[in-house]
């Protein structure tokens, strides 16, 4: 029986995973609901399911949600679909403060629903190639992991609105410090420095921070003032390194052999991925591996690069 799913929100990620779904056997979008109505009707008859308003009265003919909309209407709309049980898929970041992210942690535990956050860099070959890598062990232990990952400024104008977005650091880098973690672990300590490159932004839009691990150390740095764009990923460990060549490339280097080529898969699609791994784990009752609790973690490393900066020290982070 297909998965029935709700889309809450329907801007550009709304349409993109209602899309994709679409092309899942197994689900079936069943409604769109957006305050925006003319933007949700039109997205509901692009994918021919119905344009609800009130979508708490309708989350009996779903099984699960997908949560589109602005970071700051995630959590009551996290805290309403699990108390209902339904399964959800958020896109990032999972909330925009540490007590919200608790509630939500423990709302999805007690409901015994699945909870997924959409980091979407985890489906692209190029950066699952660097987990493999260093989890095979081909370049040691790590030593530096680093991200960088830059452009000119978006345009949504609630990301300009810190009580929305969280800021630059929470909406975005967000993804960066969740790869970085990915591959480290829970850093034990931050340093971070958020800057303006104009007075009037409203928000950061240079972020730089370094996360300490068990092993090595986590560097992102990114930018939203640099319309050249720039995209560099890099992995040194005790034995060898591995770099990122653009998206589609990844070379590695071992300490005593020759430069390789890490196969990538050609045909991917990132976020049909994430879409099918969430609908595959709640067919088959097994755990979400991006689960609330990898979200929260991610919330923390970002606050704690937000709060370094404002304090001019490294924040410790608790166990």
């Amino acid at each position: 029986m297909a998965l029935r799913f709700g889309i809450i929100g329907a801007g550009g990620m709304g349409r993109l995973h209602s899309r994709n779904l679409k092309r899942i056997p197994d689900a079936e979008v069943v409604w769109v609901t957006d305050v925006n109505r003319e933007v949700g009707e039109k997205l509901a008859g692009e994918i021919e399911c119905s344009f609800v308003k009130n979508w708490e009265r309708e989350l009996d003919k779903v099984d699960a949600v997908v949560v589109c909309t602005p970071p700051f209407a995630h959590f009551g709309q996290i805290v309403s679909s699990a108390r209902a049980g339904k399964h959800i898929f958020v896109e990032k970041p999972l909330a925009l403060t540490m007590r919200q992210a608790d509630r939500i942690v423990e709302e999805v535990k007690r409901n015994e629903v699945q909870l997924m956050v959409g980091y979407v860099l985890r489906f692209f070959p190029a950066f699952q190639a660097f987990k493999e890598i260093l989890v095979s062990e081909r370049v040691g232990d790590l030593v530096v992991v680093w991200i960088n990952r830059m452009g000119g400024l978006p345009g949504a104008p609630w990301l300009f609105d810190p009580k929305k977005s969280g800021g630059m650091t929470v909406e975005f880098n967000t993804h960066d410090v969740d790869f970085l973690c990915w591959l480290g672990g829970k850093p034990s300590a931050v340093y971070g420095k958020t800057l303006k490159s104009r007075a009037d932004l409203g928000i950061e839009d240079n972020v730089w921070g370094i996360l300490t691990f068990k092993k090595g150390i986590g560097i992102l740095g990114s930018s939203w003032s640099n319309p050249l764009g720039f995209s560099a990923i890099g992995l040194i460990g005790t034995r060898g390194v591995a770099i990122m060549k653009e998206y589609d490339k990844v070379i590695v280097k071992e300490t005593e052999r020759e430069v390789e080529e890490f196969p990538l898969s050609k045909e991917a699609d990132p976020y049909y991925e994430e879409m099918f791994y969430f609908l595959k784990c709640i067919k088959e009752g097994k755990p979400v591996g991006i689960d609330a609790e990898v979200g929260r973690l991610a919330l923390q490393v970002c606050l704690s690069i937000q709060r370094s900066s404002q304090l001019g020290r490294v924040i410790r982070l608790q166990e």
